[in-house]
């Protein structure tokens, strides 16, 4: 991708506008959410990536209200379940809604350009979902599943 491809919202002209999903322009067709796909670091860093994308109190927030949930967990297989819902909902959400997230927060409009300045997000994504995530989500399930 060129770097004339890659344009700031306050470049694009109105006749161009249509050419670029994502470039401010909601009301034009080809919008979709789906156009600037799914962002792992946003799913797996979900308040960590909150909080260095410019949403400090959503992040703090969410920290909070993690350990709240996670609270649940000590009553049984009930909370243990909720959680897993919660968490797994939250994570979805931040998933699909980050890069639209991250594109407001750097100014970048274009559905590959908000993916390329992801990259290293991506990446620490990746590898602590692998590392860390799947496994604690994977006991979390045996736990929930034994305890009948």
């Amino acid at each position: 991708m060129d770097s004339e491809s890659i344009q700031r919202q306050d470049e694009i002209r109105p006749e161009e506008a249509g050419e670029f999903r994502g470039s401010g322009h909601d009301d034009l067709p080809g919008n979709e959410p789906e156009d600037f796909g799914f962002n792992i670091g946003a799913a797996v860093l979900t308040p960590l990536w909150l909080m260095f994308h410019g949403r400090i109190l959503t992040g703090i927030l969410l920290i909070i209200f993690s350990f709240f949930a996670r609270l649940l967990g000590l009553l049984g297989a009930g909370g243990l379940f909720l959680y897993l819902i919660i968490v797994l909902a939250v994570m979805g959400w931040a998933g699909f809604a980050g890069n639209r997230i991250a594109g407001k927060h750097k100014n970048i409009y274009h559905p590959e350009a908000i993916q390329v300045s992801e990259k290293g997000w991506t990446t620490a994504g990746i590898i602590v979902g692998i590392v860390i995530v799947l496994p604690m989500m994977l006991y979390n399930f045996y736990i929930l599943f034994t305890l009948r």
